[in-house]
C-alpha cells in the first residue's frame, strides 16, 4: 500500500483540527539553524551536567534532528534511543516529553524501514502518555490514533480501522467530538486504501451529511469526497471547495489534493542511503510552482515519480501569498525476519516515506 497517501490525509487533519488539549503532537522536522556541531556539543554539555530529563531530551531532539537533515539516519536514531535508555523510566514525570522522543525514534525508524523499531516506538508513545497524564487527557486518544496510523502504514488496515474505532469511543466518552469525528474519517478512508472507493464514498458521504458529527469532520470529509472526484477527472467538486475554503481566511496552505505517487522498483536491493529535498512554493491561487530538486543522496531515479505528483497538488490558498515548502522523502523497504532465523533483510518491496520539513512561523 502507499502509506504516503494516508500520510498527506493525516498533515491535512492535523493542520485542519483543534489539537488534543491545546497542543497536538508534531508533524514537522523543525530546522533550528545551529550547525551539527552546536548541536553536538550542547547535548554532551547537557549530559556532562547532568541534566534534568527534559533538558536532556529537548538536546537530544535537536541533535537527531539535526542528524536526519544531514542524512545520517542511523547515528539520528542512535542518539534518540540513547536518551531513551537514559529517560524511558522518567515518563512518569515527563509523559509528553518521553513520547516526544519515542515518537522521533518511530518517524527515523520509518525513514530506515526498520518495521519493528517503528511498531515498538509507536507503541511507546501511548504507554509514556498513560504513566504521567489522567485517563480522560486527550493526548491518549492521539496515542490511539498513532497505533492506528502505524499499523496502515504497515499494511494491516483491519486491524488500523479497529484501533480507529476504539479510539473514536473513547474520544466521544472524554467529551472530543472533534477527534472522535477525526477517527472516523480515517476510518473511511482506509477503504480507499483498500482499493473500495464505492465504501469509502458511503462512509465520507454519511459523514459530511450529519450535522451531529464536529464541523472540521465533516469538513475533511468534504474535501476527501473532492479529492476522489479529482482522481476520477472531475475537478468541479474541488473547485467549489477551494471558493468556499478561501473566505476562511487560512493563514498557512492547506493540502486539498495529491496525486498518488507511483512507487517505482529497482532492480537491486539496496535501500538504504536514498533521500531526497524537494523544494516549491505554494502560489496565491494554490497551484504548485517552481519544483526543485535540492538535495539527493544516493540514485535518485525515483525523484521523478515524486516530483510528478507534487506537481499535480491543490493547496487551499492563505493569506500570506506564495509560500515556500521543503519535503524530506526516502526511499526504503520495510526490514522483515527471514523465515526460521532472526536475521533481518530488505522485503523488497519499494515504499517512499516523506516528512514535512518546513520552518513554520
Amino acid at each position: 500500500m502507499n502509506g504516503l497517501f494516508l500520510g498527506l490525509l493525516l498533515s491535512f487533519a492535523a493542520s485542519s483540527e483543534p489539537p488534543p488539549d491545546g497542543d497536538g503532537a508534531v508533524n514537522t522536522i523543525v530546522v533550528t539553524g545551529a550547525p551539527l556541531s552546536v548541536t553536538r556539543q550542547r547535548l554532551a554539555d547537557c549530559l556532562a551536567r547532568r541534566c534534568p530529563p527534559d533538558e536532556d531530551i529537548a538536546a537530544t531532539l535537536a541533535h537527531a534532528e539535526n542528524l536526519f537533515v544531514e542524512g545520517d539516519y542511523r547515528e539520528a536514531l542512535a542518539v534518540a534511543r540513547r536518551s531513551i535508555g537514559r529517560n524511558d523510566r522518567h515518563a512518569a514525570s515527563y509523559p509528553i516529553e518521553v513520547a516526544n522522543l519515542y515518537r522521533a525514534h518511530a518517524r527515523v525508524s520509518g525513514h530506515l524501514g526498520e518495521r519493528q523499531s517503528f511498531r515498538q516506538s509507536t507503541f511507546a508513545i501511548g504507554r509514556s502518555l498513560s504513566a504521567g497524564l489522567p485517563e480522560s487527557y486527550a493526548r491518549l486518544v492521539g496515542a490511539e490514533m498513532e497505533n492506528a496510523h502505524m499499523y496502515a502504514e504497515l499494511g494491516d488496515l483491519l486491524r488500523a480501522r479497529a484501533v480507529y474505532r476504539k479510539a473514536a469511543k473513547r474520544a466521544l466518552e472524554i467529551g472530543r467530538p472533534d477527534l472522535a469525528g477525526a477517527a472516523k474519517v480515517r476510518t473511511a478512508w482506509l477503504f480507499q486504501l483498500e482499493g473500495n472507493t464505492r465504501l469509502a464514498r458511503r462512509d465520507l458521504t454519511a459523514l459530511a451529511a450529519d450535522e451531529a458529527e464536529h464541523d472540521h469532520s465533516r469538513l475533511i470529509a468534504r474535501i476527501l469526497l473532492a479529492r476522489l472526484d479529482r482522481l476520477e477527472g472531475k475537478a468541479d467538486t474541488t473547485d467549489q471547495l477551494v471558493r468556499e475554503l478561501a473566505a476562511l481566511g487560512q493563514k498557512q496552505p492547506i493540502l486539498l489534493f495529491t496525486p498518488k505517487i507511483e512507487v517505482p522498483e529497482q532492480a537491486s536491493s539496496r535501500f538504504d542511503d536514498k533521500w531526497i529535498d524537494v523544494g516549491f512554493f505554494v502560489t496565491e491561487d494554490g497551484s504548485v510552482a517552481d519544483i526543485e530538486l535540492l538535495r539527493a543522496s544516493g540514485d535518485s531515479f525515483w525523484a521523478d515519480a515524486v516530483i510528478r505528483s507534487i506537481s499535480g497538488r491543490l493547496y487551499l490558498p492563505s493569506t500570506t501569498g506564495a509560500n515556500y515548502r521543503v519535503e524530506r522523502y526516502s526511499y526504503t523497504s520495510w526490514f522483515d525476519n527471514a523465515t526460521g532465523t532472526r536475521l533481518k533483510r530488505r522485503s523488497g518491496v519499494a515504499r517512499i516515506d516523506m516528512l514535512d520539513m518546513t520552518a513554520e512561523p
